[in-house]
């Protein structure tokens, strides 16, 4: 329809202005729409990343928490065997000529460490807690009042990773009671090099972790045992 000495065509101008309308309405309503479905997707998207993210990190942690724990077993079993043998318990028996009993301990000490790199340190004390043989001068000192020897007189015990005084390392000690006819006679302690289970559980070894991932060690009361900044 065209309205006559105008040249107005009402029709172009009503089907114009419809369609015009309808695109702005779609856009108002589509575009809003895919912001809201794209960002929905997103923090789906990143919920389960982070989700998948999470287990496999609790997988590597607990992968390198069970190696660690194999190692601790195994370091008290070490102490164990050695505080069973006839050269440590010797050390205990007043029966024994004394230069004989020590001169065999001395060199079951020697073999030992020489058989186990990771052994930085071994030393036999009496009932009393005084060292009566040691790989290192410490010879004579009084324990009675350590944590070790206390706790090494009832059973087997690992104590806290720590610095040691004689090989300036971090080491970790384990006590373990040495019997004589049934009865406690003394504590051995060996000190273990820690540098093997670092390897496995902090920023050494990788595995599992890509190029960012880091773990550390942390004792019983949360503090970190192993340097964050360990390369």
């Amino acid at each position: 329809m065209e309205a006559k000495g105008t040249g107005f065509d009402l029709n172009r101008f009503l089907f114009g202005t419809l369609s015009h309308k309808i695109m702005v309405l779609f856009i108002l309503v589509a575009v809003p729409l895919m912001v809201v479905g794209t960002y929905s997707f997103y923090l789906n998207s990143n919920a389960i990343l982070t989700k998948e993210i999470y287990t496999h990190l609790e997988t590597v942690g607990a992968a390198r928490a069970r190696y660690i724990e194999t190692v601790l077993e195994e370091d008290k079993q070490i102490g164990e065997i050695l505080a069973a043998g006839i050269p440590f318990t010797n050390v205990l028996n007043p029966d024994k000529d004394y230069s004989q009993r020590m001169e065999d301990a001395a060199l079951r000490i020697e073999r030992t460490m020489g058989v186990h790199p990771d052994i930085s340190r071994i030393r036999i004390l009496d009932k009393n807690g005084i060292v009566l043989i040691s790989s290192h001068e410490d010879a004579g000192l009084n324990k009675s009042t350590d944590k070790l020897f206390l706790r090494g007189r009832e059973e087997s015990y690992i104590g806290n990773i720590h610095l040691s005084d004689y090989t300036k390392t971090l080491v970790l000690s384990v006590a373990t009671p040495i019997y004589l006819r049934g009865d406690v006679a003394g504590v051995l302690v060996v000190d273990f090099d820690v540098d093997e289970v670092y390897k496995t559980a902090t920023l050494v070894n990788r595995i599992g972790l890509k190029e960012t991932g880091k773990s550390y060690l942390v004792n019983a009361k949360g503090d970190m045992i192993s340097h964050s900044k360990l390369q």
